[in-house]
């Protein structure tokens, strides 16, 4: 996921998302990579090797990502993405990519 280079525009409005699950905001940028991985319908061993992870770790951010989100089990995780691809796309840009507070690298 290339990142675009962003530089915040203070009189810009925030873009309208409709909010899936307030608990979107808990998650960590890693998690958001996760999730998003999930979206593309990958494996834990395809997105353990696109963020140089073990599959194990990958195993547990899915779980957290589940308990944050009240989704149990990693068919209703993959569900919840498939049905909110483009909104959690979009929030991934304005949580993370675009946020001024986050120092996160890719």
């Amino acid at each position: 996921m290339e990142r675009p280079h962003f530089t915040p525009n203070r009189n810009e409005a925030p873009p309208k998302i409709a909010l899936p699950n307030q608990a979107l905001f808990e998650l960590t940028p890693r998690e958001w990579q996760v999730l998003l991985y999930v979206v593309e319908d990958l494996t834990n061993a395809e997105i353990a090797d696109l963020l140089y992870l073990s599959t194990k770790s990958v195993v547990n951010y899915r779980n957290r990502i589940g308990s944050k989100l009240n989704l149990q089990g990693a068919r209703k995780l993959a569900q919840f993405a498939r049905k909110h691809q483009h909104e959690l796309q979009k929030l991934y840009e304005v949580l993370v990519v675009k946020s001024p507070f986050c120092e996160y690298k890719q």
